[in-house]
Order: C-alpha cells, then sequence, then structure tokens
C-alpha cells in the first residue's frame, strides 16, 4: 500500500498516539519529510516576524544572542512539542513493520541522550578552561560525544529504510500482491 504525501500527513496525525500497527517505508518518510517543511515554514515565519528593540539588542553580549533567538523559536518549540507523541509512535509502527520491537527507540534515545550529556559537559568544560588555554579536555568530550550520537541515527537510519517484512506478529504485510519472490542464485557461475 503505496501513499501519497497528502495521504502521509493524514495518516500522521489520525494516528497521533497509535503505536500498534505499520508503518510503510513511504508513509514513514512521507509524513517525516511534512513535519520538516512545516518545521521549516514555522522557523522562517517566526523569524521574519519578531520585532527587535535596538535598545535590547548588544552586539558583544551573548545572552541578547539567545534571548532574540528563543522568541523567534517559541512558535517552532510549540510545533515540536505537539509533533513529538505522533513522531514517536510513527516510528515504533515503521519499526514493527519490518519485524522489531517498538522498545528499540527507548535503547536509541538512551545512546543519543549519553552522547548530548557529553557533548554539553565538553562545551561547559570547553568554555570554563577558555582562559586558561586548556580546552583540549572539553574538545574531547564534543568529539566523544558525537560517537554515540552518529552511531544511533545510522543504525536507525539503516532500520527505517529496511524493506517490509511479511507478516509479522504487528500485523499483516502492507504489500500482499506487490512482493516480488526472491530471485535465486544460480547454481553454476
Amino acid at each position: 500500500m503505496n501513499v501519497s504525501f497528502i495521504e502521509a500527513i493524514t495518516l500522521f496525525f489520525k494516528k497521533y498516539a497509535d503505536f500498534k500497527g505499520r508503518a510503510t517505508r513511504a508513509e514513514f518518510w512521507w509524513a517525516y519529510l511534512g513535519m520538516v517543511v512545516i518545521s521549516t515554514i514555522i522557523q522562517v515565519a517566526s523569524s521574519l516576524f519578531i520585532r527587535i528593540n535596538p535598545a535590547d539588542f548588544n552586539p558583544y553580549d551573548i545572552a541578547s544572542f539567545i534571548g532574540i533567538g528563543l522568541r523567534a523559536n517559541i512558535p517552532g518549540m510549540i510545533f515540536s512539542l505537539a509533533i513529538m507523541v505522533p513522531q514517536i509512535a510513527i516510528s515504533c509502527r515503521r519499526l514493527h513493520d519490518i519485524g522489531r520491537s517498538g522498545k528499540w527507540l527507548l535503547l536509541f534515545y538512551c545512546i543519543v541522550m549519553i552522547g548530548y550529556a557529553l557533548v554539553i559537559t565538553g562545551i561547559f568544560t570547553t568554555f570554563s578552561h577558555l582562559l586558561s588555554g586548556n580546552v583540549s579536555s572539553g574538545l574531547m568530550l564534543i568529539g566523544l560525544g558525537f560517537l554515540p550520537i552518529l552511531g544511533g541515527v545510522i543504525w536507525m537510519l539503516v532500520w527505517f529504510v529496511t524493506p517490509s517484512d511479511a507478516d509479522n506478529k504487528y500485523g499483516p504485510d502492507p504489500y500482499p500482491n506487490e512482493r516480488q519472490p526472491m530471485q535465486q542464485w544460480p547454481q553454476n557461475f
């Protein structure tokens, strides 16, 4: 069952908190693309319409940059929170489609959070040692933090691009009539 872009977005919101069943590659990736497009539009629009008071802006103060960025990002943060549950739900259903439990997402999030913690610790360590000139330990933590993040993302991407499984314990094959029989290797080659 191939779904179109609009059908995938519709299913994404209809199955808002549905963690059972299966989601095909097309449904998952079209919904993901749709959320990226919507999020980008929200970010650009909110950045264009934010009013910056020149009195609040100090080019030498990083806090003023952060404050302006946070004010511009509030609609994006609200949208991200609104789609968090359906994003996790469609990821679970996508893992079900390849015969994996949605519990694998928990391990993925733990690995990525460990990476984020190392990166954030490295950033604070680097800034705290900036004046002394000894920033190598902070930079090393930042580098180490990117390893679990990158590894976790590659791991999930491989699973998310894996073709649908035949009938499994999570539901029937979404492509029952379209599946090609596996070709046999030639016996004498």
